[in-house]
């Protein structure tokens, strides 16, 4: 492989390394344990919401370039519409969030805080909001914010997993288990973190009482 070859396939697998990063932080910001009650899900899914927005397009981006750019050169064509997708459900968490800020009551931010700190005052403040104002409140906002993390997970997965394939076609990455090698990396958090759950069901709440 000539010198000039050698410097396209580093810079392109620098971009698929980026990506694994960028995959590795929407898994980890998305994933939620989920609870039967409703105040402290909707407290966690507005806390993750919070968390996500600043970085989660900038992460999405860096997937959807990898995807894009490897498949132009592995020859092939790629599905544009999905990579908008992806970016499309970035920009939804990033509204929720915004959301999340008008809706929560009031929070002044003391000067010890952090964003951290901040954010799980505002979460509070949303999920008890929503409580006091009924169920379906609480399970219209836990079934959107859920529906837009699964979207997001999903998308970067796939698109991922292709980038992954393209660069095996032209020989730059090993036909191995590239993602699924990666993906038991992330077994410990998927466990401690609880797999996306799902949408509150008041039925099933009461069982075991």
């Amino acid at each position: 492989m000539s010198e000039t070859a050698q410097g396209y396939a580093q810079a392109l697998l620098e971009l698929f390394n980026d990506a694994v990063k960028s995959y590795n932080n929407i898994v980890y910001k998305t994933s939620v344990i989920g609870f039967w009650d409703v105040e402290s899900t909707v407290k966690e899914l507005a806390f993750k919401a919070l968390y996500a927005h600043n970085d989660i397009y900038s992460d999405a981006e860096r997937i959807a370039r990898a995807y894009l750019v490897s498949s132009a050169v592995a020859g092939k064509r790629p599905d544009k519409r999905k990579a908008r997708r992806l970016l499309s459900a970035a920009k939804k968490v990033e509204r929720i969030a915004e959301r999340v800020k008008v809706m929560a009551p009031p929070v002044e931010k003391e000067k010890t805080w952090g964003n951290y700190d901040y954010a799980l005052k505002l979460a509070e403040g949303l999920a008890k909001e929503l409580a006091s104002r009924g169920d379906r409140s609480a399970k219209t906002f836990s079934d959107r914010v859920r529906a837009v993390f699964r979207e997001i997970n999903e998308l970067s997965h796939e698109l991922l997993e292709e980038a992954a394939n393209n660069l095996v076609t032209i020989g730059i990455m090993p036909r191995k288990r590239v993602l699924e090698e990666f993906e038991e990396g992330l077994g410990d958090l998927a466990a401690d973190k609880g797999e996306l759950s799902e949408p509150i069901d008041n039925d099933k709440r009461g069982e075991g009482d």
